[in-house]
Formats: C-alpha cells, sequence, structure tokens
C-alpha cells in the first residue's frame, strides 16, 4: 500500500509559483512573447508542450511548435537542434489597454514531473 502511494505521489506534478512577466506590444499584431524547450542527457527534447491556463481576455495566444538550437555553451549538445515550442499574442484588432494570460509549461524530470506557470500581463498600445 505505501509503496503505491508513494508511486502516485512520484507521478504527479508538482506545481512552481507563478512568475510574472509584463509585455508591451503594438495593436492587433501578432507578437512572439515566449520560446520553451527542454532538452535530456542525449540531447533530446525532454520538455512537454505548454498549456494556456488561462486564456487573454482581448486577444488570442497561439502555441507553436518551432525547430530550435541548443545555445548553452557549457552543453555537451550546443548547436544540436530539438523541437521547442514559441508562444504567439495577436490583441483582438483596435482593443487598446491591459490583457493577461497565464501559461504553463512542463519538465519531465525523472519521476516527477515539474510543472511551471508563468503570468503574463500585457500591455496594448
Amino acid at each position: 500500500m505505501l509503496r503505491a502511494l508513494l508511486l502516485v505521489a512520484g507521478l504527479v506534478a508538482i506545481a512552481n509559483p507563478a512568475a510574472a512577466i509584463d509585455i508591451v506590444v503594438a495593436s492587433g499584431t501578432e507578437r512572439s512573447i515566449a520560446a520553451f524547450g527542454a532538452i535530456n542527457g542525449m540531447c533530446e527534447s525532454a520538455g512537454g508542450k505548454p498549456e494556456i491556463r488561462e486564456r487573454a481576455a482581448n486577444g488570442s495566444f497561439e502555441i507553436r511548435s518551432r525547430r530550435m538550437k541548443v545555445s548553452n555553451p557549457s552543453s555537451h549538445c550546443l548547436g544540436r537542434p530539438f523541437e521547442g515550442y514559441v508562444v504567439v499574442y495577436r490583441s483582438r484588432a483596435g482593443f487598446r489597454g491591459s490583457d493577461r494570460a497565464v501559461i504553463s509549461t512542463y519538465l519531465f524530470n525523472g519521476r516527477v514531473d515539474v510543472r511551471t506557470d508563468t503570468v503574463y500581463n500585457i500591455v496594448v498600445k
């Protein structure tokens, strides 16, 4: 019973407290506001697809798959390609003001999946 409980506890995603990022965008234009990606020790993609936890009220978010390259100079994977994700935001046409959304990212970390929530505070001008 205890073994099963530990197994279930290890499989549950751990949520980190939300970080906040402030962004200014032009009204009606499409803008890439974030890029996410993680690799494992074999230089393969190790992160799950980000999820939109809270949708923007005055615009739209789209998560797109994108081929990226490892840019960390201390990584043995430097320069190798992997599959990552880009988050793109577009406000409603003519909208000016504040918008907000929450994006969750995942890191598959062995026994425990780590979820990180990021709040995007967007000022549309």
